[in-house]
């Protein structure tokens, strides 16, 4: 690389792009920081494949505490004179090994596995079930752990989490935060030394959920995001041949004015489809049935409107919740199956949900007006 620079003088002037075709090199600085978050992440989700490691101290997993010995079953790849560093590493396999006397089963019971049988013991059965317990630990938080429950319905839609190719870092940092409920805003102690109110509207206390679906300051971010996801799932529809009406006006049996988001007959069918898409904070396992009936409430007393007005015999009204931080319920994933919509198109959905609420978040946080 010394030599190659040497074609490039300090007084040419000239950009990094140019100096590096030049050399015949290629920007690498970003892949570099893309494969060192996804290789930082993957250890931290604890996806050591055959050893689970345990500290110098073992009091800080409650475990026994093992002497300087020689463990069996430890992975070749291990280097060192014994086969391990001076940390200890207890591996996972499908035999019952004993380590310095003391039964594999043992440290199973410390790590309060019970129900699990030593002799059948399988790594990623032991694996999945830690997950699941952490999971459900992390649920059972009042506030770190609201909604959480719904990021199991569909996990494909956090591939960005590994992967986050359409996101910048700082996106893909804050949308970590977010994910935990952990984003710097008053409710948090410490955050502001005047109050935990919003600092935009002064009316309640500043959570995630206020700022993303009750916040007047970002009304208009919201409604855009809205219009992005109603037109992503109108065109998909268009693309399998149903005739979509977007933003169609009725009346309902009262008398009053309807606007419903998406009327959807398919070819050559007497049937339709009022769907109307919603984002919002996720809170509960039964809030996206909660969000169905709620819009078959508001809806149905217009639907004879719409069967006279489209010569239609029967129209069923769809109420769709994507998640603010980018959850996809497993209604909504019913939905797309019954149109054939393939899991591409729901992670492009969650994504933009995610994009928006970042667009939300950063403009309630850090516009100076």
């Amino acid at each position: 690389m010394n030599e190659y620079m040497k074609r490039v003088k300090w007084t040419d002037r000239i950009r990094n792009e140019a100096g590096l075709e030049r050399v015949d090199e290629e920007r690498m600085m970003l892949k570099l920081i893309r494969k060192r978050k996804r290789n930082w992440f993957k250890v931290c989700h604890g996806s050591l494949y055959d050893v689970m490691w345990i500290a110098d101290e073992p009091r800080q997993f409650n475990l026994p505490t093992l002497p300087q010995r020689r463990i069996n079953y430890v992975p070749e790849k291990l280097p060192s004179k014994y086969g391990v560093h001076s940390e200890k590493y207890l591996p996972l396999r499908t035999a019952t090994p004993v380590v310095a006397g003391i039964e594999f089963g043992g440290c199973l019971n410390k790590l309060g596995l019970q129900n699990i049988s030593s002799d059948s013991l399988q790594v990623k059965k032991l694996r999945q079930e830690l997950r699941e317990r952490a999971f459900q630990s992390w649920c059972s938080l009042n506030q770190k752990g609201k909604g959480v429950i719904l990021y199991k319905e569909f996990t494909p839609a956090k591939k960005w989490i590994r992967q986050p190719d359409r996101l910048t870092s700082s996106e893909w940092r804050l949308a970590l935060k977010m994910t935990a409920n952990v984003c710097p805003l008053r409710a948090i102690p410490g955050r502001s030394r005047d109050g935990n109110h919003c600092c935009r509207c002064f009316s309640e206390i500043e959570i995630l959920g206020h700022v993303l679906d009750a916040c007047p300051f970002s009304e208009t971010l919201r409604k855009s995001r809205h219009r992005r996801i109603r037109f992503m799932i109108a065109e998909a529809l268009r693309k399998k041949g149903l005739t979509v009406h977007e933003e169609v006006h009725g009346i309902s049996q009262e008398g009053s004015c309807r606007r419903i988001d998406m009327l959807a007959i398919p070819p050559g069918s007497t049937s339709g489809y009022i769907i109307d898409p919603t984002i919002r904070f996720e809170a509960q396992e039964q809030q996206p049935a909660e969000v169905h009936a709620e819009k078959c409430r508001i809806y149905e007393p217009s639907v004879p409107f719409y069967l006279e007005e489209y010569h239609l015999t029967t129209i069923e009204v769809v109420g769709l919740m994507v998640g603010a931080r980018g959850t996809i319920p497993r209604l909504f994933v019913t939905f797309c199956k019954k149109f054939q919509l393939n899991n591409d198109f729901i992670r492009d959905v969650s994504l933009i949900a995610i994009r928006g609420l970042l667009a939300i978040l950063k403009y309630h946080l850090y516009f100076v007006s």
